[in-house]
């Protein structure tokens, strides 16, 4: 078998699966007459993904793809094999979540169960040109990938030693020194500011499980949802969820969501290392159009920002002079500023006031306690 070993904490379920070791069965659906794929809206504003269920007691990958395809989806189904099966382990609660995306055929248009209005069927042309055209937002990218390995293979059966094996380990982030003179890493020296010890870790995680399930990563329809909840404004969600997605891939894992409520944590300290970590979200929240810059309008929105913060005079002129002056701080000779820039004045303490930004309005140790 293919076998791909990922170290990236993203993973998610519904927080009462974790209570024991659990088996679930992902359902890709190809309709034969024109080779069209089934998805379903799960939830509402949640987003599209693939059919899902769970194994009952007795059962094995296909005889459990045939009942959940054939009560659920389609009246005639036919299983082609396994693409891919999927471990989650967590070391601290020794719970364990296993993942089999089958493949299914059928040559039924029926969905029973289903209203219409909640099922597509989408070649994979059309779920490509959507995703790119944000005009479908999947819970995660898995089944554009599922898509187009089965593509690539070519063939209607698929052989179970050509499934790709996915193993997520879920190690907290710990943040004690093992010896004098080792050194904490960037990471560790942020959630060791913000006071994120293992149970906090462990409580975050099963929170990401719950909101994110049946999918592995968070997307952004699922983000609003929850920094929402924790009383941020819709208006500011998308910034938010920019600066948590480092690697603009439109959906953050658990780890990134880890780190970027450690840099909001209200406790975390805004200096040292923890500083430049909270400055880079910082300024990934203010660059919206994502150039690697912020823009003369941009910086002027984090001025803004300090201003009514510090109960400032936000009105435009007063932000517009004050924006001015304090672009002069980083030496730039563009309209432009650089993350190096803005990082190097705010180390130098030549530009104050980022330690007000970036902010939740509770600690997090406050919203685990009372579920928010």
């Amino acid at each position: 078998m293919a076998a791909v070993k990922r170290d990236q904490m993203g993973s998610c379920h519904n927080q009462t699966i974790w209570n024991h070791n659990s088996e679930h069965i992902i359902l890709l659906i190809r309709r034969e007459t024109d080779r069209r794929y089934c998805f379903l809206n799960h939830g509402i504003n949640k987003g599209w993904w693939m059919p899902f269920g769970y194994l009952q007691n007795g059962e094995n990958f296909r005889s459990a793809a045939v009942r959940l395809a054939t009560q659920r989806f389609c009246n005639k189904a036919t299983v082609r094999g396994l693409l891919a099966l999927h471990f989650t382990t967590h070391p601290i609660s020794l719970h364990r979540r296993s993942l089999f995306t089958v493949l299914i055929t059928t040559h039924d248009d029926a969905t029973s169960g289903c209203e219409e209005k909640n099922v597509r069927w989408l070649t994979s042309e059309e779920l490509y040109a959507q995703y790119e055209e944000r005009k479908l937002f999947l819970l995660s990218p898995d089944p554009m990938e599922l898509i187009k390995q089965l593509e690539q293979q070519n063939t209607n059966d698929i052989k179970c030693s050509a499934a790709t094996i996915l193993e997520d380990v879920l190690e907290p982030i710990e943040t004690e020194k093992c010896e004098s003179g080792v050194h904490l890493s960037s990471e560790q020296e942020l959630i060791l500011a913000s006071k994120l010890g293992k149970r906090e870790q462990e409580l975050l995680f099963t929170e990401f499980m719950d909101l994110c399930h049946p999918a592995t990563v968070m997307n952004h329809a699922v983000f609003a949802k929850l920094f929402t909840r924790k009383g941020i404004t819709g208006d500011k969600v998308a910034n938010y969820f920019r600066a948590f997605d480092i690697d603009c891939h439109h959906y953050i894992t658990y780890k990134q969501f880890l780190l970027g409520l450690a840099a909001m944590e209200p406790s975390t300290q805004h200096g040292g290392i923890s500083a430049e970590q909270r400055c880079r979200y910082i300024f990934r929240y203010y660059d919206e159009d994502q150039d690697g810059l912020l823009q003369f309008e941009e910086f002027k929105c984090l001025i803004r920002d300090i201003r009514q913060l510090k109960n400032l005079p936000t009105v435009e002129e007063e932000v517009e002079q004050e924006a001015l002056s304090s672009a002069k701080v980083f030496g730039t000779q563009s309209s432009a500023l650089l993350l190096t820039e803005f990082l190097t004045a705010v180390g130098q303490l030549k530009f104050r006031g980022t330690s007000l930004l970036f902010r939740l309005p509770q600690s997090i140790s406050y919203y685990l306690k009372h579920n928010k």
